[in-house]
């Protein structure tokens, strides 16, 4: 046998000596106190089949956004949109546009004779709806 062989068997039969001697079992950690599991905290817990009961604190929270919503909140751009008819914004879109086209036109200096009469077109159109929604 050579050196390396004897070093080898040397090492093991150490590690078996050690192996051999009694060792303390670790305990689970399941079991030490610092556990708080599901099946402790299922058991433990109150709550867990308890239903939702306002409290003065949600009654209030609730109370507060509604009376400001409703009362003291000033009106913005949104408001004004929201309560516009559709027909007089799509209107008002299309008769921008007109009038965008028609300058465009001018400034390259075409005729607008065909754009002026499509705004004149679109006035009539926006009084018949504006008789269609009124009633």
């Amino acid at each position: 046998m050579n050196i390396c062989s004897r070093i080898f068997l040397n090492c093991g039969r150490s590690c078996r000596r050690f192996a051999s001697k009694d060792v303390k079992t670790m305990p689970k950690f399941s079991e030490s106190k610092a556990y708080y599991g599901f099946d402790k905290f299922g058991t433990q817990n109150k709550y867990i089949n308890e239903k939702f009961k306002p409290t003065y604190y949600d009654s209030t929270s609730i109370t507060v956004v509604v009376v400001y919503l409703a009362y003291l909140r000033e009106g913005n751009d949104l408001d004004e949109v929201f309560s516009t008819p559709q027909h007089v914004l799509s209107s008002n879109i299309e008769r921008k546009m007109i009038k965008t086209k028609i300058e465009q036109a001018i400034a390259r200096g075409e005729d607008t004779k065909l754009l002026e009469a499509e705004l004149a077109y679109f006035d009539v159109k926006e009084e018949a709806l504006k008789a269609k929604f009124a009633k």
